[in-house]
């Protein structure tokens, strides 16, 4: 179905943003570029929609828009990298969302299969979508009330003519007034360098990039105005997949996890959750019996809820009786696997407590919280016959998860935590600090201004004045062309960190000279003794 009452307009405008995404991207680093670019694609897609005559789901399309927008600032203020390839992840996610149902709003109903299936359609659309916009017949274009080709081409020959006779005209004269003038010489020779043959590659590159973003971004208009509206959802009328296994079957299959869940946990309030002394009775302290297997015991979890869901969409439930018997399976089963999370949660607290934070393990407890939310979810679904609402709990604990992350800040949050542990007598590892991102620089200078005088404030003042050191020298490799310091690139965070560093950079100096040890390597004086900046290290 075409609806389309205006393909140039639809073309220009995403012309314009394929060009604009050259300007943003191109040989610049993450930075304030995607939200803006973000905002300005939103706004063109609903101006677009609008002009259109297509009526959007304005609340449903709006939360999702903001939404969008909040994951897209997030990579600006943040620099730690799950953080941000998360956030870019459910931008995207969103974004794909608003494409989908800008005009039906039904996304809150989109079933985990609508949400996949929905996704391909769109690609689909993208990728077919710019060929009917940009290839339109001549019969179609007039049919429009658009500007017939033969007129469009004259003006585009009238133009091209223009430039020939105009460009030797020009030509002479600018090599006279050059000759004239040596400063208008070197001005011109300036403002034309972009014309040099080395740098024509560049431009063939950057034209592609820009035809083939402007033809995708093409597609998913197309794709919103004429397939966004109310569909069919997937297992409304009945279940896409016909369950072939019986519930004896399945309830067994539960029932046997459940018994050995059961028998898991009841070892847990024995031991674990009973403390110390029932632990020493079987030989272990309590540190090394809680200190193992908590990536265990998630993995569990997730391949838990896998199971269940999978049993829920195959298996037969014809009478009542087999329904609420299933149903209340799958409850206790939550329920169990949420009693192991506490005690994974409780095992990576105790870890962490010996062994200091990490980013893999401040990953590992925002995603038990959010996990555990998500078995919540699941949990009052399936006792309220409402499982088809699994997809839109998943986005809710993923968002969640995301969110958490950027709210946090992981690289503070690990650099505040270690930092006490330091003050109270454990050992500071500062060169895993120096690994962390700018996110940790505004912390660690607050921590080292209100910190005593001792081993910790050594530490983590030596680990300020290499990093401005290497804040000063932040390529390894010479040739490096991207430009970091154009205003696309700026980032909130280098800049809070900067602004930090910059108070207490006198007083680092002074009490922390830094020297360098080979051409990117530095050296650091704690206390008479010089020490290396940085050191390898491992994710964990």
């Amino acid at each position: 179905m075409d609806l389309v009452k205006n393909r140039t307009r639809l073309g220009i405008v995403a012309l314009a943003l394929g060009w604009l995404a050259d300007v943003l991207f191109f040989r610049q680093s993450l930075g304030i570029n995607f939200p803006l670019f973000t905002l300005l694609t939103i706004a063109a897609g609903a101006w677009i929609l609008y002009a259109e005559g297509a009526r959007p789901a304005w609340g449903r399309s709006l939360i999702l828009a903001g939404a969008a927008l909040v994951f897209a600032f997030i990579p600006f203020v943040r620099q730690e990298p799950l953080t941000i390839f998360l956030s870019l992840v459910f931008c995207m996610v969103l974004l794909v969302g608003l494409a989908l149902t800008a005009r039906g709003g039904q996304w809150p109903r989109f079933s985990l299969s609508d949400w996949v299936l929905g996704f391909f359609q769109l690609l689909l659309g993208a990728v077919t979508g710019g060929g009917r916009l940009f290839l339109v017949s001549r019969e179609k274009t007039l049919a429009e009330g658009e500007p017939a080709p033969s007129s469009t081409r004259k003006l585009l020959w009238g133009l091209l003519r223009g430039l020939v006779l105009a460009f030797p005209v020009v030509l002479v004269l600018g090599l006279l007034l050059s000759a004239a003038d040596p400063i208008f010489s070197k001005r011109l020779t300036d403002a034309l360098s972009f014309l040099d043959p080395k740098r024509w590659p560049e431009y063939i590159l950057r034209l592609f990039l820009i035809l083939g973003i402007a033809y995708e971004l093409a597609g998913v208009f197309l794709f919103g105005i004429e397939k966004s509206g109310k569909r069919k959802l997937i297992g409304e009328d009945g279940p896409w997949l016909k369950p072939f296994l019986g519930w004896v079957e399945a309830a067994v299959i539960l029932t046997g996890v459940v018994v050995l869940f059961s028998f898991f946990v009841i070892i847990q309030f024995q031991y674990f959750f009973g403390g110390q002394a029932n632990i020493n009775l079987e030989g272990y302290t309590y540190s090394e019996y809680a200190r193992r297997g908590f990536g265990e015991l998630v993995w569990v979890a997730v391949l838990s809820l896998m199971l269940y869901l999978g049993l829920s969409t195959i298996t037969q439930r014809k009478s009542r009786f087999a329904s609420v018997s299933f149903s209340a399976l799958g409850v206790l089963l939550v329920f169990l696997v949420g009693v192991m999370l506490i005690s994974a949660f409780q095992r990576l607290l105790l870890y962490e407590s010996v062994y200091g934070f990490t980013r893999l393990r401040t990953y590992t407890h925002i995603f038990m919280i959010w996990l555990g939310v998500l078995l919540a979810l699941t949990a009052a679904l399936e006792f309220t016959q409402l499982l088809r609402g699994f997809g839109l709990a998943l986005l809710f604990a993923g968002l969640g998860f995301a969110l958490t992350l950027a709210v946090v800040n992981v690289d503070a949050h690990i650099a505040r935590q270690n930092a006490a542990r330091a003050l109270q007598g454990a050992q500071l590892d500062r060169y895993y600090l120096s690994d962390l991102s700018s996110d940790a620089a505004p912390a660690l200078v607050q921590l080292f201004e209100s910190s005593p005088a001792g081993d910790a404030r050594d530490q983590m003042g030596a680990e300020l004045a290499c990093r401005i050191v290497k804040e000063a020298h932040p390529f390894t490799d010479p040739d490096e062309v991207l430009r970091w310091a154009d205003w696309p690139s700026f980032h909130l965070s280098p800049a809070l960190a900067k602004t930090a560093l910059a108070r207490v950079q006198p007083t680092l100096e002074a009490d922390y000279p830094v020297k360098a040890n080979g051409e990117y390597d530095w050296q650091v004086r704690i206390r008479g003794e010089w020490q290396p900046c940085t050191t390898y290290r491992s994710m964990d």
